[in-house]
C-alpha cells in the first residue's frame, strides 16, 4: 500500500512541471474566459488502488459534478442517484420484493481565489434536494402486505474548498460544506384487509460534509 501511495503522488508531482512547460512559467487561467468543468468523485477508486476496501471516509454523496462559468466565478452542480430492485423467496409462498430509489442533487454558485498558478481556494452557496423512495412487498402464503416510505429533503448551506491544477485542463478538488435540510414525507404500512397506518415524517437536520472526498475535474 505504501509503494502504491508513493507512486500515485510521484506521478501527480511529475505532471505539474510538465503542465508549467506547456503553459509558460508565468501563465495564469484566463479569468474572463467562459468554460465548462466536468468532474467525478474518485475517492473509492483511489481506495481500491491503494488496497483499502473501507469506504468510511467517503461522506460526500455526489458522484458527478458540473461547473459552468469563468475561472473566478461559476455555477456548480452535483448529482448522484441509485436504483435497486431485490427479490427474495418464491412467489406465492414466502416472497419479498424491495424497490429503492435515492437521488442527491445540489446546485449553487462559487467564487474562486487564485493563490498561485496551481493552487486556489473557493467558497460558495448551495441549494440541495434529496429524495428517498422505498417499497417493500411481502407475500407470506397468500397474505400480502406493503411497506411504503417516501422522504423528500430541501436545504441550503455554504461550501468551502481547495483546488490544484495538475494540468490546464485537469484539476483536483476537495471541499467541505454544511447544509441545513428540512425533510418531509410519510411511511405507510398496508396489510389488508384489517391493518393500515399512515405516519407523517417531519424533521430538520444539519448535514456537515467533511473534505474527505477527492474530485477530478476536466475543463473544456
Amino acid at each position: 500500500m505504501t509503494n502504491r501511495l508513493l507512486l500515485l503522488f510521484s506521478t501527480i508531482f511529475l505532471l505539474t512541471p510538465i503542465s508549467a512547460q506547456e503553459t509558460g512559467s508565468d501563465s495564469l487561467p484566463q479569468v474572463k474566459k467562459r468554460r465548462v468543468e466536468i468532474g467525478m468523485n474518485i475517492t473509492n477508486t483511489l481506495s481500491s488502488l491503494l488496497g483499502s476496501s473501507s469506504n468510511t471516509l467517503t461522506t460526500d454523496p455526489y458522484l458527478i459534478s458540473l461547473r459552468v462559468g469563468t475561472a473566478s466565478r461559476r455555477w456548480r452542480m452535483g448529482l448522484s442517484f441509485k436504483v435497486k430492485n431485490t427479490e427474495d423467496g418464491e412467489a406465492g409462498l414466502n416472497f419479498s420484493q424491495t424497490k429503492t430509489s435515492t437521488v442527491h442533487y445540489r446546485m449553487g454558485y462559487e467564487w474562486v481565489n487564485l493563490v498561485s498558478r496551481h493552487f486556489a481556494f473557493y467558497w460558495g452557496l448551495d441549494g440541495v434536494f434529496d429524495a428517498e423512495l422505498e417499497d417493500v412487498r411481502i407475500d407470506q402464503f397468500g397474505a400480502k402486505s406493503v411497506l411504503r416510505n417516501r422522504l423528500w429533503g430541501f436545504g441550503l448551506g455554504p461550501v468551502l474548498g481547495v483546488q490544484w491544477r495538475v494540468h490546464p485542463r485537469v484539476i483536483l478538488t476537495t471541499e467541505s460544506s454544511i447544509y441545513a435540510i428540512v425533510r418531509r414525507g410519510y411511511e405507510d404500512v398496508d396489510a389488508p384487509p384489517d391493518f393500515f397506518t399512515h405516519t407523517p415524517v417531519r424533521d430538520f437536520v444539519w448535514q456537515p460534509l467533511l473534505p474527505s472526498s477527492l474530485y477530478i475535474q476536466f475543463a473544456f
